[in-house]
């Protein structure tokens, strides 16, 4: 049995088990299945004891039969859905933090760790080219920052009777914009489904019918959902035609960049994404695009302002702020009071790594396309304008449509590429739905563990 309170040495004994466990899991990543679908025992997830076990046989227990089976995320067979990856030095971020156990709700409890996730938030707000009265929060992914961008805009934006307003989305939009609406009090019947053109982009024809149409029922357009980097194949909305439609009709755009947003940082993805600046409020997910453990995400607005109106609320047992502080009490700029420090887990591998290894990891490199053509003879890769040169630094494109030879933009049957075999050196999933053709396929190059050559190594 382990004390609650370990000694020194216990302590020491723990962290060499736990680290030879993780170190020798990293180290074989490139020989384990990508995925394994085998049925995870009853028996290997017990009741808790009365007075504990061995912390060998439980640590068996974890990487023998708990954490094998499914799929893995971390490894560089993994092609399915968009995260992967997993930079180590943000689990020590990670430790560091559950360890010492700080509450960061409210800045005078924590004002060193407030001030690393606010130097955070800040770095982010820059590379997307907000200007200095900007702000935001980081989450535990996109689909609380969607919901909690919602919530913001509907707070700032509508009056107390906001039933009559409606939301747009394209038909590629990622499910959280459509489930943020509903939790943020919006019907399902007040977001609006816009089609897609023919390279998947929100149709701005078809958007613009659609507000005219509510208009001209009484209706009141409320918010444009855009995509930067759609989840099934990796499409831009455009930005600025889509920014200018909002501020001609009042409307607030929130952009969902969960996926493609990092490649801000790169000369190709800048350029792609133009006009990024001028939404509203914008959804990152660090956990894709800068390979960090899931659980990392974020949202950005503008005007900090915005966050505080919709958050801030008082109690006889909260510090009353009179005026507003450099550090902001988190608790007043989200909906969390209690919450984790999550910004070392992006501050410690900026700082240990720098930016330069991220820009490289999301750069692109068309010789390697050269070769994957060559990896898939009766195939060919279609790259156009309107999708982002997605790559790590070990592969050209990270979301990319794979057609047959000659094949083009069109509609297709729903495919599913679900590996289901017992155990597979590679995993790609359903990534497209209304694919580009039939027979076509999307892969996902997240991690930068991703070797080019084991991408399509085997049938």
């Amino acid at each position: 049995m382990i004390a609650l309170e370990p000694s020194v040495e216990e302590l020491e004994r723990m962290l060499a088990a736990v680290g030879q466990r993780i170190i020798s899991h990293l180290a074989t990543l490139a020989e384990q299945p990508a995925s394994d679908l085998q049925t995870l025992a009853p028996e290997a997830v017990a009741d808790p004891p009365q007075w504990g076990r061995p912390l060998e046989e439980t640590l068996d227990t974890l990487f023998r039969r708990v954490i094998p089976p499914g799929v893995n995320s971390a490894g560089p067979g993994y092609l399915g859905f968009v995260p992967g990856g997993g930079v180590f030095s943000a689990a020590l971020g990670d430790f560091i933090v559950k360890t010492v156990n700080r509450f960061v709700g409210l800045r005078f409890m924590a004002p060193g760790l407030v001030r690393i996730e606010w130097s955070v938030i800040r770095w982010l707000c820059q590379i997307v080219g907000f200007p200095c009265e900007s702000g935001g929060i980081l989450t535990s992914g996109g689909s609380l920052a969607s919901f909690i961008a919602v919530y913001t805009a509907r707070h700032n934006r509508l009056p107390a009777d906001f039933l009559n307003s409606i939301i747009y989305v394209s038909d590629q939009a990622h499910v959280s914009a459509r489930k943020a609406a509903q939790l943020a009090g919006f019907p399902a019947a007040n977001v609006r489904t816009v089609a897609s053109d023919a390279w998947f982009r929100l149709d701005l024809s078809a958007l613009e019918a659609a507000v005219l149409d509510d208009k001209a029922h009484g209706l009141r357009p409320f918010m444009i959902v855009a995509s930067a980097g759609t989840t099934n194949t990796g499409a831009i909305d455009d930005l600025t035609a889509i920014a200018d439609f909002a501020a001609h009709h009042g409307l607030w755009l929130h952009v969902d960049a969960a996926y493609g947003g990092f490649f801000v940082i790169t000369p190709e993805g800048r350029s792609l994404l133009c006009s990024l600046e001028r939404a509203d409020s914008i959804v990152l997910d660090p956990h894709k695009g800068l390979g960090l453990p899931y659980g990392t995400g974020c949202l950005l607005v503008k005007d900090l302002n915005t966050l505080y109106r919709a958050h801030s609320m008082g109690a006889e047992y909260l510090p009353v702020n009179t005026e507003r502080h450099e550090l902001p009490d988190f608790y007043e700029i989200s909906p969390e009071l209690s919450r984790e420090a999550r910004g070392l887990r992006l501050w410690l591998p900026l700082q240990l790594h720098g930016i330069q290894p991220f820009v490289v990891m999301r750069s692109t490199s068309t010789q390697r396309l050269v070769i994957y053509d060559k990896k898939l003879p009766s195939y060919s890769i279609r790259h156009s304008p309107n999708y982002l040169p997605i790559g790590s630094s070990h592969s050209p494109v990270e979301r990319m449509k794979i057609l047959p030879a000659g094949g083009g933009p069109r509609r297709a049957q729903p495919r599913c590429f679900l590996q289901t075999s017992a155990k597979s050196r590679r995993f790609s999933a359903p990534n497209v739905r209304n694919g580009p053709v039939p027979g076509s396929m999307a892969a996902c190059f997240c991690s930068s563990r991703c070797p080019i050559t084991a991408a399509f190594a085997t049938a």
